[in-house]
């Protein structure tokens, strides 16, 4: 597993942009989904285009996959690389400190929001 760590400053309530070396490596573009899954202490994020694109290795079939994806709360990437989260899935203010860790397993990334303070605790 190979893991990078980005810090960014939240711009406007719920906006949080996206650092430009990560959007090359996970190779976003305006209007790419993300899946949001909201874990203990952060939110765990999985990209639809590396879900489809992925080579499953099990015998439960592909949909269950897709289905569990499409489920969850889906956020976009927009024109200006950022991502808009609402208030009660996770609200962000203006310049609150995220760390995302992206982490690689196999052909698919996971990126990882957490709260700068809440890793300061």
């Amino acid at each position: 597993m190979h893991a990078e760590i980005y810090e960014v400053t939240v711009l406007s309530p719920g906006l949080l942009p996206v650092p430009e070396p990560l959007r090359q490596r996970l190779r976003l573009c305006p209007g790419d989904i993300l899946s949001v899954e909201l874990l203990e202490a952060c939110l765990r994020m999985e990209i639809y285009n590396e879900v489809l694109a992925a080579r499953w290795d099990t015998k439960i079939p592909f949909h269950f996959f897709i289905r569990q994806f499409l489920e969850r709360p889906l956020v976009a990437l927009d024109g200006q690389g950022c991502l808009q989260f609402p208030d009660d899935l996770f609200a962000l203010r203006s310049g609150e400190r995220i760390v995302l860790n992206r982490n690689a397993q196999g052909g698919c990334n996971q990126i990882f929001l957490f709260r700068r303070e809440e890793l300061l605790r």
